[in-house]
């Protein structure tokens, strides 16, 4: 307001001097003329002057000519000229004296102007100069307070750029510590884990199981613990010459008699030459998929109570077998695992289907594992006895929980023992499961979640995980020739890229689900077409597919596979020769489908999901909590909306790349890659690697655009880019800077304004709300295409009416500060005048 008014002051200022330089320049302009008039009088007077010179001169120059004809007259005549003569020089005398009067006059008058124009162009060069003053004085304010302004802004920009500079720095630690944490978790883990390994190895250790008799006397006599020790220190004191104390005494004889006629202990050896494989590396994979859980103890208290021997390299593994003390005692205690389940009745939601064939302790180590996961489904497994002749025939119906035994009194063979037994299953959904395996948590659930939430798929499978932690497959790759590839094998388990939902060829029969109905219309396993075993799953998944339905890995359901022990490794001999037979078979009669497959070995990474049309990498700060606010909603709605169109979509939390579940599994469930450190760092990083697999870019928000809009433009600068803004983030700034009145707040806004308009200007398209945003946009950047997309919401199919109704209720995310404010303004200013005219009206506000 000061500069408008200086200014107008200033122009006043030059108006007047204007009208006083065009008074001045009247005044000389007058002066000019007359001077000219006067200068003109004189001359005319000059004229005349020397006109009555000439005159004269001609009359003397006739005197003369006639003073010898006429002196007397010219005497008479001269003497009269004189006269005239002297009074014509009177006369002019007396008018050049007018004359000069009249110039003194003039001039009199002029320097009287003069000196009163003068006088008026000091006052008005005294006035300009007053005003010039003056507006220097207002410029040096306004030039001052502008100074002070922009040093305000620099202090203050310079402020707020130390403060982000320090929480970026904090943040960065904070993100370091928690890494270092994270590594030091794992180190700690994995140190508790070793040592629950070496626990392990000692309680499976000969001499543990030795003495278990011993530990058994103690816990049921504890007057025998001292005299255990004796009976361990007598050999070494009898080796070091002392005599050893008497080892019964007449107190402890009746204890032992007693003790003979306890019930023998569990601790039996399987007949092996191999010891019980480690546990520790599933442990701490279970310890980082599912971290606060129990889930790795569970898993090793699994191992401890049902011990297998295992021998990864070897090419065929040892038929353990049990002494019948033993198998009463892994019998019983198998039972003991599923007392509390839910009886399954006439109906059970599964039927797991078991097929085995001699190897006992597998059996009941599968068994107990699916009786120690908890559940959501009522289940009945299937005991597929395909005349085995070790201690399996024991277990008639009865004799484990929810188990149903379907015995073949002669061998028929892998395929059609699986068929046989599935006949009598009474579930919606059939589950295979080798008994050469142990599920783990939630293994069961997330099959049959997939095919009730999915129902145009099929078959769904389980990621097989070998016993020393590696990855043994995540779904399998069948190329032109007919060979196939495990996917993954001998990667880690826990990489994004094999555990995610996907359409594959085929998965392992070791672990498969299918609804019973469509088990049933495909005939099951094509035991005319294949021999005994191997092909048959390979087939079954083409089948499905030939149906219309998709054929799934469904990674979030895990299982330890000890692969080769139904059948080893050697295809020479045994049943694996079937191995390359059915392989031949499958060809022949797939080898139409197989043409449009890639040669053995070319672009495994675009193989192993064939059916994807595109791909998307979307990029937001955080893992979407849909449960907890609408804009993680939408993002999970617009993943989905991209994988109905054929896309795949690969999501990054830029922020933190955190594994978070249940948020992480939810992607994962549905099919998207989520990425998460270890595996993957830095947006940076990812677009190096696998910049060239994808199509397209999504990023949400200014937040994430400031920070990875330059990386983006460098590594895929082909790429389009989506940027979906969320809500205008500086207008949202904007308007509670002004709200409030906040200068600091204000300021940042307009950073957030620069940084947002330059993601929506380099977008391909931009993505907003509503339509009141696309109206800003179309003045802050009309060059920038803009789309304006719905809000998402599921809405109920019958809501109930207001009679089944009460109150009101407020829902949001209280990180969003519009919200918030919300909140507060319905509970100060609106809720009173509720209450006024319903006081039993109740308000929740939830969030």
């Amino acid at each position: 307001a000061e500069r408008a008014a200086a200014r107008a002051r200033l122009d006043q200022i030059e108006a007047d001097r204007a009208k006083a330089l065009t008074l001045i320049d009247g005044l000389e302009a007058e002066k000019a003329s007359e001077r000219a008039a006067h200068a003109a009088r004189i001359a005319g007077l000059e004229a005349e002057k020397a006109a009555e010179r000439a005159s004269a001169q001609a009359a003397r120059e006739t005197l003369v000519a006639q003073k010898a004809d006429e002196q007397h007259r010219l005497a008479r005549v001269l003497s009269t000229i004189e006269a005239e003569r002297d009074r014509e020089r009177s006369a002019l005398v007396e008018t050049i004296r007018g004359l000069e009067a009249e110039k003194a006059a003039d001039r009199t008058r002029f320097s009287i102007e003069s000196d009163r124009l003068t006088t008026e162009k000091s006052a008005l060069q005294r006035a300009m100069s007053t005003l010039q003053e003056q507006k220097n004085d207002l410029q040096a304010r306004f030039d001052s307070t502008i100074r002070s302004y922009e040093d305000a802004r620099s202090r203050r920009e310079a402020e707020i750029a130390d403060e982000r500079a320090h929480a970026l720095k904090v943040i960065g630690s904070l993100e370091q510590d928690l890494r270092r944490e994270q590594v030091v978790s794992l180190d700690r883990r994995r140190q508790l884990d070793r040592v629950e390994a070496d626990l392990h190895a000692i309680r499976a250790s000969t001499i543990w199981r030795a003495f278990g008799p011993v530990r058994g006397l103690a816990r049921r006599a504890p007057g025998l613990a001292g005299l255990a020790g004796r009976i361990i220190r007598a050999p070494a004191q009898l080796l070091r010459g002392a005599q050893a104390p008497p080892i019964l005494t007449e107190e402890v004889a009746p204890t032992m008699a007693a003790t003979k006629r306890q019930p023998p202990t569990a601790e039996v050896a399987i007949n092996s030459d191999w010891p019980p494989f480690d546990p520790q590396p599933i442990a701490a994979m279970l310890a980082e998929a599912f971290p606060g859980t129990d889930y790795p103890l569970q898993w090793r208290t699994h191992c401890a109570e049902f011990p297998l021997p295992f021998a990864p390299d070897a090419a065929r593994q040892d038929k353990l077998l049990f002494s019948d003390e033993a198998a009463r005692d892994w019998i019983a205690r198998c039972a003991a695992k599923g007392a509390n389940l839910s009886a399954p009745g006439e109906a059970p939601d599964i039927s797991i289907i078991l097929p085995v064939y001699n190897q006992l302790p597998f059996t009941l180590s599968v068994i107990a594992s699916a009786y120690r996961w908890p559940s959501r489904f009522r289940f009945e497994i299937l005991l597929a006895d395909d005349g085995s002749s070790d201690q399996t025939h024991w277990l008639e119906d009865g004799a484990l929980p929810n188990v149903r035994v379907v015995r073949n009194p002669t061998n028929l063979g892998f395929l059609r023992n699986c068929n046989h037994a599935a006949q009598q299953a009474r579930g919606r959904i059939i589950v295979l499961l080798n008994n050469d395996t142990i599920v783990l948590p939630g293994w069961l659930d997330e099959l049959a979640r997939t095919l009730d939430e999915n129902p145009d798929i099929g078959l769904a499978g389980s990621k097989l995980i070998f016993p020393t932690g590696a990855l043994q497959e995540a779904g399998g790759i069948v190329w032109r020739d007919g060979s196939v590839w495990n996917y993954g094998r001998g990667q880690d388990p826990r990489d994004p890229l094999f555990s995610y939902l996907r359409d594959v060829d085929y998965v392992s029969g070791a672990s498969i689900a299918l609804r019973a109905s469509d088990w049933r219309k495909l005939g099951g396993f094509d035991a005319d077409h294949y021999d005994t075993a191997y092909y048959e799953d390979t087939d079954l998944a083409f089948r499905v597919r030939a149906a219309g339905l998709r054929t799934v890995l469904q990674p979030l359901s895990m299982l330890v596979h000890f692969e080769g022990v139904s059948s080893g490794t050697d295809t020479s001999q045994g049943v694996k020769r079937f191995q390359v037979v059915n392989g031949e078979r499958f060809f022949t009669r797939w080898k139409e489908t197989l043409a449009g497959h890639r040669p053995n070995a070319e672009r495994p990474e675009l193989e192993r999901e064939r059916g994807i049309r595109k791909r998307l990498l979307m990029i937001d700060a955080v893992t979407p909590t849909p449960d907890q606010d609408a804009g993680s909603l939408v993002t999970f709605e617009l993943m989905k909306a991209f994988q109905a169109q054929g896309w795949k979509v690969s999501f990054i939390p830029e922020d933190n790349f955190a594994y978070l579940p249940p948020q992480t599994l939810a992607l994962q469930r549905m099919g998207v890659e989520a990425m998460y450190w270890p595996f993957c760092q830095s947006v940076d990083e990812v677009l190096e690697k696998r910049g060239a697999e994808f199509d397209a870019i999504l990023m949400f928000r200014v937040t994430s655009s400031k920070k990875h809009l330059a990386t983006i433009q460098k590594r895929a600068p082909h790429l389009p880019l989506l940027f979906h803004v969320a809500d205008l983030h500086y207008l949202r700034e904007r308007r509670q800077a002004e709200l409030a009145g906040d200068a600091a707040l204000l300021a940042k806004s307009n950073e957030t304004e620069r940084h947002e308009l330059a993601a929506i200007n380099a977008a391909s398209l931009t993505i907003v709300h509503s339509t009141e945003e696309a109206r800003v946009l179309a003045e802050a950047a009309p060059q920038a295409k803009v789309y304006v997309f719905p809000w998402i919401a599921e809405p109920l199919a019958d809501p109930p009416g207001p009679e089944a109704r009460a109150g009101a209720m407020f829902v949001g995310g209280f990180g969003h500060p519009p919200n918030v404010d919300a909140a507060i303004w319905l509970a100060r200013e609106i809720w009173p005048l509720v209450l006024k005219k319903a006081p039993e009206a109740r308000l929740k506000i939830i969030g």
